[in-house]
């Protein structure tokens, strides 16, 4: 997972001569607080801005299993200890302060209003939820985005990623799953992008056969939510460091990442 905070925007200006063409401006302080802003997706009209935001203490705190939600039925302390050992299981050490935990992460919306990106959201469930979630792509369709994790009803959760929709009321709907053929991941952290006609999909993760610590496989669509078994991209692109957040171009052409 990128754990780059969101602290510019970049905006091309085409200049003749030694002129840079681009200037970088910081966002507002509705985006950029003094808690951690992560893993910024931009929607494909560059409109809005969906970003992680870690370790708030007004993350939304429904925590379902089966039929009860515990951040209803539970005391806060008893609650906050069932956190900690949710937290631990998924790789925390030590996990004293499930509020400022890494894995306390939601997500949040940006979008224009009067200034850039200043209306901002913060969904409730079942888009978010004591669980870690992030956003890690968007879709052609706009009202769908993908989201890291598989989440299931009964309020467990698997590795993997999900589509989240909206419905015709503009809420979110709870998220379905994205199947993606032989996918597993050997650590925590993960992303993947989609190409703008979502036929192509590159995921940074680890696995058996990874250099170093995440390799950049490829996956192509078979079906509307099912994709290919992912490949490895080989050892040009791939090296002993950590390739993380690719994008591909529009055109396909090329795509970037982080080393």
């Amino acid at each position: 997972m990128n754990y780059l905070s969101i602290l510019t925007a970049v905006f091309i200006t085409l200049v003749p001569g030694p002129e840079p063409l681009y200037t970088l401006e910081k966002l507002n302080g509705k985006i950029n607080t003094k808690y951690d802003e992560i893993n910024p997706v931009v929607s494909l009209d560059g409109q809005t801005i969906y970003f992680t935001r870690v370790g708030h203490p007004s993350f939304d705190k429904t925590l379902k299993v089966d039929d009860s939600d515990f951040s209803k039925t539970l005391s806060f302390p008893d609650y906050s200890l069932k956190l900690q050992e949710i937290y631990t299981q998924l790789g925390e050490q030590n996990c004293t302060n499930p509020v400022a935990s890494a894995f306390n992460q939601d997500i949040w919306i940006a979008a224009s209003d009067r200034d850039l990106f200043d209306k901002v959201e913060h969904p409730t469930y079942p888009l978010n939820s004591a669980l870690p979630n992030s956003v890690c792509a968007v879709t052609t369709d706009p009202s769908t985005i993908v989201i890291v994790n598989q989440f299931f009803k009964d309020g467990s959760m698997q590795k993997g990623f999900s589509f989240a929709k909206k419905d015709n009321q503009n809420d979110w709907r709870f998220p379905e799953p994205l199947f993606i053929y032989d996918y597993h991941n050997i650590e925590a952290g993960v992303n993947l992008t989609l190409s703008k006609d979502n036929e192509v999909m590159i995921l940074s993760l680890a696995k058996e056969d990874s250099k170093g610590l995440n390799d950049l496989y490829v996956s192509f669509r078979i079906h509307t939510t099912l994709w290919s078994a992912p490949e490895h991209m080989g050892s040009i692109i791939n090296t002993h460091a950590n390739e993380i957040t690719p994008f591909i171009s529009d055109d396909k052409q090329f795509f970037i990442f982080f080393l």
